[in-house]
């Protein structure tokens, strides 16, 4: 989720609050209540997502420490991640981890290993985007 759809979810909550009479007659106590549950329910998803966003930054910074480097091969990472059993919700492929990362302005980029060409992640920043060690820095 991005940051402007976990906004949509916390803005959804502040509606469905404002939605309450603030004096009601008995009847309506049962709506009210409704919508109390329901402002809750919005705002505790709001919270599984601002938590789960900086998830994988954390589960990064210690796969970084682990193996003490600068950069890893996509390919490693999620290798590492599905080893130690510590990627949040779904199952995270390529496409799932450049999107999170993404949210905080970590993109994949290209760089060498030995000879061969890899795509990977860089605690440092290129041109096209911040490096982990920002992110890191900034959301953790």
């Amino acid at each position: 989720m991005t940051n402007a759809a976990i906004a949509i979810w916390r803005e959804a909550a502040q509606i469905v609050r404002n939605m309450q009479t603030h004096t009601p007659p008995a009847s309506e106590d049962a709506w009210n209540f409704a919508l109390d549950r329901a402002s809750k329910a919005l705002e505790q998803r709001a919270a599984e997502l601002e938590r789960g966003d900086t998830q994988i930054l954390s589960q990064l910074k210690s796969l970084f420490d682990k193996f003490q480097t600068d950069r890893m091969a996509t390919k490693d990472i999620l290798r590492e991640l599905e080893k130690n059993e510590v990627s949040p919700g779904a199952s995270l492929d390529s496409r799932r981890l450049s999107r999170e990362l993404a949210r905080h302005g970590v993109q994949p980029v290209t760089f060498k290993i030995g000879e061969s060409a890899t795509k990977g992640y860089v605690t440092y920043p290129t041109k096209t985007q911040v490096g982990l060690a920002a992110a890191w820095r900034q959301y953790l």
